[in-house]
C-alpha cells in the first residue's frame, strides 16, 4: 500500500523528464515530486495514487518469493560446502547470496514492472487499459513474439 504511490510519482517524473528531453513538452517547467502529488490529488483524488496497484501486487509477490528463495538457497549451499551454519558463512558469501537473490527478483519482475510502469504513465493521459490489455499491447507493438499473439 505504501509502494504504489511512490512508484506512481517516480514513473510520472521519469516520463515527464523523457518527454521534456524529447521536446514533447516545454522546457523550463520543472516537475517536482510535490507538483506530481498535487496534480494527482487535484485530478483523481487520494485514490489516484493507487493506479497500478494490481500490477504492483502482481510484481511484488512473485518477486519477493524468488528473492528470498534464491537468497536462502544460496546461503544454505554456502553453509553446506563450508561445513557451517547459515549464520557463519561470512560477509562475502552473504553479499553474493543477496546479489543472487536480487538478480532472481529482477529476472522475474522486470516484465511485470514494465507493464506496471506503462499503466502508471498512461494514467497520466487518462488512458486506463488494465494489466492484460497493456501487456498484450506491449507484446504487439514492441515484443518479439507478436506473430504468436496477433492474428
Amino acid at each position: 500500500m505504501a509502494l504504489c504511490p511512490t512508484e506512481l510519482v517516480k514513473c510520472r517524473l521519469q516520463a515527464m523528464h523523457e518527454m521534456e528531453a524529447a521536446g514533447k513538452v516545454a522546457k523550463g517547467q520543472r516537475s517536482t515530486v510535490w507538483s506530481v502529488v498535487k496534480t494527482v490529488l487535484r485530478t483523481n483524488g487520494p485514490l489516484g495514487f493507487y493506479q497500478g496497484l494490481t500490477s504492483t501486487i502482481v510484481r511484488e509477490i512473485p518477486g519477493y518469493f524468488c528473492f528470498f528463495g534464491a537468497y536462502e538457497m544460496c546461503r544454505t549451499t554456502f553453509a553446506h560446502h563450508m561445513d557451517t551454519d547459515k549464520d557463519g558463512i561470512g560477509i562475502l558469501p552473504l553479499m553474493f547470496s543477496g546479489g543472487f537473490g536480487g538478480a532472481c527478483l529482477w529476472l522475474v519482475v522486470y516484465p511485470i514492472d514494465c507493464v506496471k510502469s506503462r499503466i502508471q504513465v498512461y494514467s497520466l493521459a487518462g488512458r486506463q487499459e488494465g494489466f492484460m490489455k497493456t501487456f498484450l499491447g506491449i507484446i504487439r507493438t514492441e515484443g518479439k513474439f507478436r506473430i504468436c499473439i496477433v492474428n
